[in-house]
Protein backbone atom coordinates (compact mmCIF):
# COMPACT_ATOMS: atom_id res chain seq x y z
CA UNK A 1 0.00 0.00 0.00
CA UNK A 2 1.30 3.31 -1.09
CA UNK A 3 -0.05 6.37 0.84
CA UNK A 4 -0.17 9.71 -1.60
CA UNK A 5 -0.88 13.58 -0.98
CA UNK A 6 -2.32 16.39 -3.00
CA UNK A 7 -3.24 19.27 -1.24
CA UNK A 8 -5.45 18.44 1.99
CA UNK A 9 -6.23 15.26 0.30
CA UNK A 10 -5.04 11.96 1.58
CA UNK A 11 -5.15 8.66 -0.67
CA UNK A 12 -4.16 5.11 -0.13
CA UNK A 13 -3.12 2.93 -3.25
CA UNK A 14 -3.64 -0.72 -3.63
CA UNK A 15 -2.46 -2.86 -6.54
CA UNK A 16 -5.68 -4.67 -7.67
CA UNK A 17 -4.23 -7.84 -9.42
CA UNK A 18 -8.05 -8.77 -10.82
CA UNK A 19 -8.09 -5.68 -12.93
CA UNK A 20 -4.76 -5.42 -13.19
CA UNK A 21 -4.47 -1.64 -12.36
CA UNK A 22 -3.73 0.56 -9.32
CA UNK A 23 -6.80 1.59 -6.96
CA UNK A 24 -6.82 5.11 -5.01
CA UNK A 25 -9.15 5.78 -2.59
CA UNK A 26 -9.21 9.02 -0.82
CA UNK A 27 -9.80 8.66 3.58
CA UNK A 28 -9.64 11.78 5.43
CA UNK A 29 -13.28 12.91 3.41
CA UNK A 30 -17.11 12.09 3.98
CA UNK A 31 -17.47 11.43 0.63
CA UNK A 32 -16.10 8.02 -1.51
CA UNK A 33 -14.07 9.26 -4.15
CA UNK A 34 -12.45 6.13 -6.04
CA UNK A 35 -9.50 6.30 -8.78
CA UNK A 36 -7.67 4.26 -10.95
CA UNK A 37 -5.16 4.06 -13.31
CA UNK A 38 -2.44 1.52 -14.93
CA UNK A 39 0.88 2.96 -13.15
CA UNK A 40 1.10 5.18 -10.14
CA UNK A 41 1.66 8.13 -12.01
CA UNK A 42 -2.04 8.08 -13.62
CA UNK A 43 -3.10 8.00 -10.37
CA UNK A 44 -1.28 10.67 -8.70
CA UNK A 45 -2.61 12.56 -12.00
CA UNK A 46 -5.98 11.49 -11.37
CA UNK A 47 -5.59 12.68 -7.71
CA UNK A 48 -4.15 16.03 -8.69
CA UNK A 49 -7.70 16.43 -11.05
CA UNK A 50 -10.49 15.72 -8.26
Amino acid sequence: MTTMTHGDYIAKIDFDPEIGMFHGRITNIRSVVNFYGNRLRNCKRNLRLL
